[in-house]
């Protein structure tokens, strides 16, 4: 999923968030938490951050997903990014 994001033009980054990112999941963790950051000079950036959402998800994913859409000058002004950023790893990660 972060490749086929990645390769997108208007996607600067793609980055796992939460429990997963921080490795305290447990198995009642069944949400993936994912934060994309796109480029604001876009089409896509004028809409409102939830409603990019569905042109970022995957057709099929084996868990729960919460992803969150934010230009760059959107997830540098907004307190819930930063903290999503604050233990957040680049995908794809190895």
């Amino acid at each position: 999923m972060a490749r086929a994001l990645l390769a997108r033009e208007e996607v600067l980054g793609v980055y796992l968030c939460g429990s997963w990112a921080k490795e305290t999941h447990t198995a009642a963790s069944d949400i993936i938490d994912v934060l994309i950051v796109i480029s604001g000079d876009t089409e896509y950036a004028r809409l409102q951050p939830r409603d990019r959402i569905p042109a970022c998800l995957p057709d099929r994913f084996p868990t729960g997903l919460d992803l969150f859409v934010f230009t760059a000058e959107e997830a540098a002004n907004s307190a819930f990014a930063r903290h999503l950023m604050a233990h957040a790893l680049p995908l794809p990660h190895t």
